[in-house]
């Protein structure tokens, strides 16, 4: 399957969706910051990049535009998934997805893990793989269980923006 690199400062979440993803049959680095995110493109390049815009020391935006600077990074497919509404991007959607390359924007309070499994299988997957990949979701349905589960239990770290995601 896919080879994810998921730029993700937040490590519940981090947690969640890695145990979706491989249960799907993908194989997920994390990273924390856009630097490390770097790092680990050059080490070893992703078939897709999930990337959060809100970090610590440098924005996601800033991570985007250090990637495609290289040549050789400039297909990598991006999706950003981030806790910053797409409309605070309106002005500049044609920067994402062009100069910057983003595939698709996803907005965490509204985006389920199923939604962004399959944006991901969207990107990495040709459209013959399909019909084989929706006969084995018994396997992801079982994943979907568990992170709700993870999710739902104990209390909850703060969210970057002061409050758990999908909470008003």
């Amino acid at each position: 399957m896919a080879d994810i690199l998921m730029l993700e400062p937040d490590a519940v979440l981090a947690d969640i969706y890695r145990t979706v993803f491989e249960a799907a049959g993908h194989t997920v680095r994390r990273s924390v910051s856009a630097q490390d995110s770097v790092f680990a493109v050059d080490e070893r390049q992703p078939d897709v990049i999930i990337v959060e815009l809100q970090l610590v020391a440098h924005s996601g935006i800033e991570f985007l535009y250090e990637l495609r600077s290289y040549s050789e990074w400039q297909d990598i497919p991006v999706i950003i998934h981030s806790c910053i509404p797409p409309s605070e991007f309106e002005d500049s959607s044609g920067l994402l997805s062009g100069l910057l390359g983003v595939r698709t924007y996803l907005y965490k309070p509204q985006t389920t893990l199923t939604k962004l499994l399959r944006e991901v299988r969207t990107i990495v997957e040709p459209a013959t793989k399909l019909g084989e990949v929706a006969a084995g979701t018994g396997a992801v349905v079982e994943a979907l269980s568990k992170a709700h589960a993870l999710s739902t239990a104990g209390p909850h770290m703060p969210h970057a923006a002061g409050r758990h995601p999908g909470t008003p």
